[in-house]
């Protein structure tokens, strides 16, 4: 300890997330955390999942200045999949070309929010996998307490 300092707020640098990947200040293998989600609904060229602001949190719109974030975050494994839309408690996961998304019902997802700050806001625990691939639920201090 510096004996000055006696807390940080680190946020997206301890994480990093959607936005800093496209901007080039991270690599996707450098975020540490996702949001688990499951697939409620699939049509041609599209997918429903359970997550929405609420999971995500809703500060962060793609396809807007300035780095132009295609959707609301990056879904691990479908690089081809865009999450274009969502409302307070689904998602909705395009394929860019119309195509099938080739997802089915019940499978869990992994999607690194634009914004992993307001995101980690919303859950009272978080899972951190470690090394040896032991998880250890962590409860988030201090979240949704602005005064």
């Amino acid at each position: 300890s510096s004996g000055v300092l006696t807390e940080l707020h680190v946020g997206t640098y301890v994480f990093a997330d959607a936005k800093r990947v496209k901007s080039g200040s991270a690599a996707i293998e450098e975020c540490a955390a996702c949001v688990h989600v499951t697939v409620v609904s699939v049509s041609p060229g599209r997918a429903i999942i359970d997550g929405g602001v609420k999971a995500f949190g809703g500060d962060m719109k793609g396809d807007t200045p300035p780095l132009f974030l295609k959707g609301y975050g990056i879904i691990l494994d479908h690089p081809d999949l865009v999450f274009s839309s969502m409302t307070e408690e689904h998602g909705v996961l395009e394929a860019e070309d119309g195509a099938d998304t080739g997802l089915r019902i019940g499978q869990t997802l992994r999607i690194i929010p634009n914004h992993i700050c307001s995101a980690i806001n919303l859950y009272n625990y978080v899972y951190a996998l470690r090394e040896n691939g032991v998880t250890e639920k962590l409860k988030v201090d201090c979240r949704g307490l602005s005064y």
